[in-house]
């Protein structure tokens, strides 16, 4: 899949403050917040599921982009989507977080990673079929 540029201040997640700094006096709070939501693994699912869905030009941009650690990403928008933290926090909660719940929530940020993906594609297939020879070069002319 060929990444879909969108200039940043169109990104729902640059909109919210997903990547704006924390004061330091927030920070602890913040990342007990988002240690317990990301707990919460079906509520952080519904989340990632909500997230992916709503923010369809954050998810265009970087769903798209093979450069980048999508589960994280997902794990990323939903935690600033749901409860308002930054992606900076949500990694320094993530790992204080026990290894299954890490795997649980990569599992999940998969499955609609996937969802998406599958569902993108399907949406913008460029070769249709039915087109035969139309789509053949003659090179005999």
């Amino acid at each position: 899949m060929e990444q879909i540029f969108i200039p940043y201040w169109e990104w729902e997640d640059w909109k919210n403050g997903m990547y704006k700094s924390t004061p330091k006096e927030e920070e602890k709070k913040d990342i007990k917040k988002a240690k317990i939501f990301m707990s919460q693994t079906d509520l952080f699912g519904k989340n990632m599921k909500l997230v992916i869905s709503e923010w369809g030009n954050t998810m265009l941009n970087s769903l798209t982009n093979s450069d980048i650690n999508k589960e994280a990403f997902v794990g990323q928008c939903a935690c600033c989507y749901a409860i308002g933290v930054t992606e900076s926090i949500t990694k320094k909660a993530w790992h204080s977080l026990d290894l299954e719940k890490q795997i649980k929530a990569n599992k999940i940020a998969r499955y609609y990673i996937n969802e998406y993906v599958s569902n993108y594609e399907r949406k913008n297939r460029k070769i249709h079929k039915d087109m035969g020879r139309q789509m053949l070069f003659d090179w005999d002319s």
